[in-house]
């Protein structure tokens, strides 16, 4: 397993952890969302992270049922107007009908598992009655960490809102994307070799004018269900719908609009037409990373990883383009009895030069002819070194490592990027529609799968052992560990159990208060 691997499963795993040592309160932990925001507004997050998830139980299921039903998922999410339940035979059927049709492969073995139930009643809830979009307006306006959509209770909300209708809705969404993307370049395909003198009437007349008209319609048609998504989360979040993607989005579709009006008006004579195509064919292949986010076999987000590696290195950037200014300027005034040498003319033109030679050397034939031979070589000399061995080589190594820390938290960014999806599909559905695709359910089920009682090698420990020179235990029985090891082994596992002796007995304190049960 790679480091990026383990970093991911220990951060998926460990708030599970912690939830399933916690101390079970002593009455009904119940709370409502409403008390949630209200009576415990100073410290939700606290709440959520101590007490908004309880541990019914566990128990041993075969592994012909468990693997199928899990997949990839590291959680399984049930609703329930019930916080107690029967979870063996309640989780016993729901595996049952997750691993119908999958047949046993190897042999079967058993798994334990682990019952969760969410304490928030309500937490599923659509809209601000739930426990997502208040989350999801404090994030937006910088008053949570991302961190927050890792907890248990936030996570669970999230994947069974996720499996129960928002990941078939997103493939629908998709769907209609392509249709909008194909659909877009056809037309402009198909519009290189039409006759700008022609009418409107005169291009249905011929069956590649209506194909070009059909295309552009079908765009327009396919790009209408992204416009009401639009404006349910803009009439949802106000001014805090403004960042830069949303804006990108606008764009593409004032860009669709503004093309096919153009092009049904027969503006096409004109230039704009041309730039409004060119642009709405970078900016919807760029759209196209939208749903790779929450994929996990494509859930590198690049637009994601270029926002934040240029905003670790946005300093820097202004740095280096005051750097080529200064050259583009210094340039130009030597080059100022040499107004024939387009390159350096203007100052424009010659920061578009030192621009495009960041890497390489600017042409010396160019230098070596001008009024200043010495001193234009010698400043394309320092150029060059400057740029292209000093200061773009840092920039590749700053890129790096901030492109490095992108990577990090991905399983907390793939939850965040599904609860935005989800909330957006719940800003935009009418209440019925929602109740219709998801339910009501009072309780979030959750079951989960210990990875640390699953029957796996440990190859790290086998070449540790063969590193310090142990050989494996052998067919008398010996363990292969030796006995000056298995002392100090022994006196270090001592020496623990005093220390967590120690600690129980100066932390020990009454189980956490329960909450007012409230319904």
């Amino acid at each position: 397993m790679s480091d990026a691997e383990q970093a991911l499963l220990e951060e998926q795993h460990a708030p599970w952890e912690y939830v399933s040592q916690l101390e079970a309160g002593g009455g009904d932990p119940t709370l409502s969302m409403a008390d949630l925001l209200a009576s415990q507004q100073d410290r939700v997050l606290k709440t959520l992270q101590t007490q908004g998830v309880s541990k019914l139980g566990e128990f041993s299921a075969p592994s012909d049922l468990v693997f199928p039903a899990f997949g990839k998922d590291t959680i399984l999410t049930l609703g329930s107007s019930r916080r107690a339940v029967d979870y063996e035979a309640l989780w016993g059927a729901r595996l049952r009908e997750l691993a119908r049709g999958h047949k046993p492969s190897g042999w079967s073995s058993s798994v334990v598992v682990e019952a969760f139930v969410v304490n928030v009643k309500g937490a599923a809830n659509a809209d601000h009655d739930g426990l997502l979009q208040p989350l999801l307006k404090r994030w937006n306006v910088g008053a949570l960490e991302m961190e927050a959509f890792g907890l248990p209770a936030v996570q669970a909300v999230v994947e069974f809102k996720w499996h129960k209708f928002a990941r078939r809705l997103l493939l629908l969404e998709l769907a209609c994307f392509l249709v909008w993307l194909l659909s877009f370049f056809s037309f402009t395909i198909l519009f290189q070799d039409e006759d700008e003198k022609a009418g409107l009437l005169d291009l249905l007349a011929t069956g590649w004018g209506r194909a070009t008209v059909l295309a552009e319609v079908l765009a327009l048609v396919a790009m209408t269900p992204f416009l009401v998504l639009e404006y349910g989360t803009i009439s949802v979040y106000r001014s805090g719908w403004l960042n830069v993607w949303n804006v990108q989005d606008a764009l593409t579709y004032v860009l669709q609009i503004t093309i096919t009006l153009l092009h049904l008006t027969r503006n096409v004579h004109s230039g704009y037409l041309s730039i409004a195509c060119a642009l709405q064919c970078i900016l919807l292949l760029f759209r196209l990373q939208y749903f790779s986010r929450v994929f996990t076999a494509t859930r590198f987000a690049f637009l994601e990883a270029v926002k934040e590696a240029i905003s670790a290195i946005s300093i820097y950037l202004f740095f280096m383009v005051l750097v080529i200014l200064g050259f583009a300027v210094a340039f130009h005034i030597l080059f100022r009895k040499d107004q024939k040498s387009e390159e350096f003319s203007t100052i424009v033109s010659a920061f578009l030069t030192m621009w495009a030679n960041q890497s390489g050397l600017l042409d010396l034939d160019l230098m070596r002819s001008s009024h200043n031979p010495v001193t234009a070589v010698l400043l394309a000399v320092a150029y060059s070194f400057v740029m292209g061995m000093v200061i773009v080589n840092m920039l590749i190594g700053l890129m790096s490592n901030a492109l490095e820390k992108t990577s990090r938290h991905e399983g907390t960014k793939m939850l965040l990027n599904k609860a935005q999806i989800v909330d957006e599909l719940e800003a935009t559905l009418p209440r019925w529609l929602e109740d219709r695709l998801m339910g009501s359910p009072d309780f979030i089920h959750i079951l989960r799968i210990d990875p640390d009682r699953l029957d796996k090698p440990d190859l790290a420990c086998m070449w540790a052992a063969s590193a310090g020179g142990n050989a494996p235990a052998g067919k008398d029985g010996s363990s292969g560990v030796g006995p000056d090891l298995a002392a100090r082994l022994a006196a270090m596992q001592a020496q623990l159990d005093r220390l967590e002796a120690l600690l129980e007995a100066a932390t020990a304190k009454p189980p956490h208060p329960a909450f007012s049960a409230t319904s």
